[in-house]
């Protein structure tokens, strides 16, 4: 008997302090459909607020979710405003030398969004392309050999876009489904795609040292992978 509570105290120990409140402070950025976004009801939805939901029910714990400026997400979660971090993260090596990633729930390619009329198919040809501030897309940029001269970094989606068809920016670049939908019915907008765009793999984020709850962000992420859970969000969200 004293073995076993021995063995019990032992795997609660290991488990994360979070546990103990049975809830899970999740930082996300509602505007950023399809993966999270305020809907028609004030509610949030999305891709992303699904999996993490699903994720906690594995778990045994809740969610609450933090809305969040896309900047303040990491730093918030630094800080100990919220345990983890889920809305369209990717895994960068900068990402992996602060903080604790998780295995990936989710693939997205890199386009560019461009003028239908006028708009240029080579991202080294563009000056002005814009992008959102602390996003992978920089660094799949860097890599296409693009100059930093070349970027204009933005807080948000929303004044990104409206900057692109004021004309002001000559490109937006970063995730498809993102991209296709905000520029959806826009006849004054395309998109292009190409392989070596990149693909980002969306990431939960947690505290440097937080092995615990990284360990169970990964068995729950596997779970729903074995189970089939991660493939039926997928389909329930068109396109992904």
């Amino acid at each position: 008997m004293k073995s076993i509570k021995l063995m019990l105290l032992g795997w609660l120990l290991c488990l994360s302090p979070v546990w103990a409140a049975g809830v899970v402070r999740v930082g996300i950025n509602a505007s950023y459909a399809p993966f999270e976004s305020v809907d028609d009801h004030g509610r949030l939805s999305g891709f992303d607020i699904d999996v993490v939901t699903a994720w906690a029910k594995t778990q045994g714990v809740t969610v609450k979710l933090v809305n969040l400026p896309w900047p303040q997400l990491l730093g918030a979660l630094s800080d100990g405003r919220v345990d983890m971090v889920v809305s369209a993260v990717a895994d960068t090596p900068e990402r992996r030398a602060r903080f604790e990633l998780s295995q990936p729930y989710h693939y997205e390619p890199q386009v560019l969004l461009v003028p239908a009329h006028g708009g240029k198919d080579d991202v080294r040809a563009i000056d002005g392309i814009g992008v959102l501030i602390d996003s992978s897309a920089i660094g799949w940029l860097r890599r296409l050999r693009v100059p930093d001269a070349a970027l204009r970094r933005y807080n948000g989606l929303p004044p990104m876009l409206a900057d692109l068809k004021a004309g002001d920016l000559q490109g937006a670049f970063g995730d498809l489904h993102v991209l296709r939908r905000a520029s959806a019915g826009d006849p004054s907008l395309r998109l292009v795609s190409r392989p070596d765009f990149g693909q980002d793999a969306y990431v939960f984020v947690v505290r440097k040292g937080d092995r615990a709850l990284l360990t169970q962000a990964n068995q729950g992420l596997a779970r729903m992978t074995a189970d089939g859970t991660l493939k039926r969000l997928h389909q329930s969200w068109p396109g992904l």
